[in-house]
């Protein structure tokens, strides 16, 4: 009942509010979308800032083409995705426990927020999918642990070469996950060698593109953290986005909070480790857990050198998400009443976390709205591109400078000359 509800309000979120033009980092995407712009290999491969989108490239391209140029596709694709993570999700914990609890209403709360940038931004689908991918790797990690069916891990692999497509994010949980998969493999070779083998040969091939996705690369990076002070603010900045706005104006006790329960999990892990009842399970947890804080730990210090607005908190919650659930997961494994205890409050504390993420986005909401209708209004009365992109900037990108508004006007006139979407007037 709660993931059909909450899967119905974000579905009605996407399609009432979704923006149906392109915003900020989708104007670099408009060339490709129209065909002004071949969508060549090296283009897919191009980096841009800290990552190569690969991933995101070859899916939302070729969904707004299919939509007509309406950018409203991806958010609808991201859509599908958190909605079946969550359905998968139930499902794995079902399998685990052999009953449905109360508190796995946990997974669709969580993974089906309004505070989610993507649901509305299509461009954000490459967090929102990693942070999606990402969980359902760890669902195959508790469901199978070291005794992996062909089947779940060649879907691993599927999932994983996903990650490694969608940039920085994916490349900081791969390490973790592709020791898992080797141990996975090589137990699976003592019964079915070929098939063990094959699962090797599939890791040994990822491995060789993770290689490849560096040749070239550039690491410079402006916004990285360049104090440590800076670098722990970040930890929990990022940390506290699963609370999302409430948790940033709660700061610095939100964020301390944060990292708080990352710890207390972390020790949690390790004595399941010594002390759990299912020893594999508790090394899979392990090894998911250090990829999941190792995420966090670089974003904070790859993003630790700029000024954090509030915001910013729905940028980087489905980033977060892989460590959120990786806390559910260790605390229900712990057993007993910690198990009821710990999961139930995390559980409350998220339903919380939904209904401000819905009163805090209306007005977003209520805005987007508007100015859509105002914009397409002055578009298709004939306004030219450089007076479209002066009077709606705020509502185009997300900074005032020259580059912007350059981007921005040659993206108006393009999707005008092709009649893509809302500009076929």
């Amino acid at each position: 009942m709660t993931w059909a509800t909450t899967s119905i309000v974000a579905a009605w979120w996407v399609i009432a509010h979704g923006r149906a033009i392109p915003y900020a980092d989708e104007w670099h995407l408009v060339g490709a979308i129209t065909g002004a712009e071949p969508m060549t290999l090296d283009w897919v491969l191009q980096q841009f800032d800290a990552h190569r989108l690969i991933s995101l490239k070859l899916i939302m391209v070729p969904l707004t083409r299919l939509a007509g140029g309406d950018f409203r596709a991806t958010p609808a694709f991201t859509l599908a995705v958190l909605c079946l993570t969550a359905a998968a999700a139930i499902h794995t914990f079902r399998k685990i426990r052999g009953r449905t609890r109360l508190v796995d209403t946990f997974f669709p709360i969580v993974l089906l927020s309004l505070g989610v940038d993507a649901l509305y931004y299509g461009f954000q689908m490459q967090f929102a999918t990693a942070g999606a991918a990402a969980v359902c790797v760890l669902l195959v990690m508790v469901r199978y642990r070291l005794d992996v069916p062909p089947g779940p891990a060649w879907l691993a692999i599927g999932l994983m070469l996903f990650l490694l497509g969608q940039g920085g994010p994916g490349l900081a949980l791969l390490p973790p996950l592709g020791i898992w998969l080797a141990i996975a493999g090589l137990r699976l070779r003592r019964t079915r060698k070929l098939q063990g083998t094959l699962v090797l040969g599939g890791l040994a091939l990822g491995v060789l593109a993770t290689g490849a996705y560096f040749i070239g690369f550039s690491s410079s990076n402006p916004r990285k953290a360049t104090s440590f002070g800076q670098f722990l603010e970040a930890i929990g900045r990022v940390s506290g986005s699963a609370a999302g706005d409430r948790m940033s104006d709660m700061w610095p006790w939100g964020g301390i909070v944060a990292v708080a329960v990352l710890l207390a999990t972390s020790g949690v892990a390790v004595w399941l480790l010594r002390k759990g009842e299912d020893r594999q399970r508790a090394i899979v947890l392990a090894l998911f857990g250090f990829g999941a804080i190792t995420l966090i730990l670089v974003i904070a210090y790859g993003r630790g050198g700029m000024t954090w607005s509030r915001g910013l908190e729905h940028h980087y919650m489905p980033l977060v998400l892989p460590a959120t659930v990786w806390i559910f997961a260790v605390w229900d494994e712990a057993r007993g009443r910690i198990r009821a205890w710990a999961t139930g409050v995390f559980t409350a504390f998220m339903i919380l976390v939904y209904v401000w993420g819905i009163t805090e986005t209306q007005p977003l909401g209520a805005w987007l709205a508007q100015e859509s209708v105002r914009f397409r209004t002055d578009m298709c009365a004939g306004m030219p591109a450089d007076q479209l992109t002066a009077k709606y900037l705020n509502f185009l990108y997300y900074t005032d400078d020259e580059y912007g508004r350059k981007l921005v006007a040659t993206g108006i006139t393009e999707m005008r000359e092709h009649k893509s979407g809302d500009f076929a007037c």
